[in-house]
């Protein structure tokens, strides 16, 4: 099987919707930029990654199933996604990923090619025996890449220094994954199934409460009616990322980006993402001495 990526842009936006869930602490509305940067959004998406594993009963015989952001500390580089998202990938011997954008390939890692280290250690086994996720579950997991899988991902994407601080100076904010509404058969090659790797703007991004020492971040999509997206299954393990643009620079100087949360959870038309704090957790805990993937 043959899988075509590109990375583009989502860029409607529509009315906001009620807020839900606990009291939030912080509501912050969005910039209304009249055309919102297309170029910027594609340079956020070579730091995702989409997995899919095989599905005879789907398009192409492969199902769409989950995101994730390529990141990097101490020299070590993984794909940090939602633990929800790694107990699913786990069932099948072969994980397929999107590794390079803007180009058809084939590149399939056995699972035992992943070392995962999961926030809660509990909630990854429960998941596995069937218990469902609730929305405020402590659903975070970096999956340790081999260098030879790394150097491979590296053709045409890129890892986010994780510990990088965030940019004084952000504009915008954008959610990053690939819907799996937009997956299809294509056409002109039956063995190729083609996706996109979307770069959604946030309307209205909400900081919750804390629970359990763990932040949450409620964000608002801009939605269309005419929109094909709207459900956001398949970004589950996706980022959120903050934008900040200078026009007066060259190249990738233009754009800073930061990686503000990870994308777990739909309620309605808003998403919730565990946020910096339960990253930095997770980045603790690996870094533990005798600390072993789970």
């Amino acid at each position: 099987m043959i899988f075509s990526r590109r990375v583009s842009l989502f860029e409607t936006k529509g009315k906001s919707a009620a807020a839900s869930g606990p009291p939030a602490l912080e509501s912050i509305a969005m910039s209304k930029r009249p055309i919102p940067n297309l170029e910027a959004a594609s340079f956020v998406g070579k730091h995702s990654v989409a997995f899919l594993l095989p599905d005879q009963g789907a398009p192409g015989g492969v199902c769409l199933r989950a995101s994730g952001s390529l990141v990097t500390f101490d020299h070590r580089y993984f794909v940090l996604t939602a633990t929800h998202v790694w107990a699913a990938l786990r069932q099948s011997p072969t994980i397929h990923c999107s590794a390079i954008a803007d180009m058809s390939h084939d590149f399939n890692l056995p699972r035992e090619a992943f070392n995962p280290y999961s926030l809660d250690g509990n909630l990854e086994k429960a998941l596995g025996a069937g218990k469902k996720l609730e929305e405020f579950d402590a659903d975070l997991t970096l999956l340790e890449l081999h260098p030879a899988d790394r150097r491979r991902m590296e053709t045409r994407s890129s890892f986010f220094p994780l510990e990088r601080e965030p940019d004084a100076g952000m504009n915008d904010w954008v959610m990053i994954g690939a819907p799996g509404v937009l997956a299809h058969k294509d056409a002109r090659e039956i063995n190729t199934l083609s996706f996109e790797i979307r770069a959604i703007f946030v309307d209205t991004l909400t900081q919750e409460p804390e629970r359990n020492g763990l932040d949450f971040l409620r964000g608002l999509p801009y939605q269309d009616p005419c929109s094909p997206i709207q459900n956001y299954q398949g970004m589950s393990g996706g980022g959120l990322w903050s934008l900040s643009y200078y026009p007066d620079k060259v190249a990738d100087e233009r754009y800073e980006v930061f990686l503000l949360g990870v994308i777990f959870w739909q309620k309605d038309k808003e998403i919730r993402c565990l946020g910096r704090k339960a990253i930095k957790q997770l980045i603790q805990q690996v870094r533990q001495p005798g600390s072993a993937p789970r």
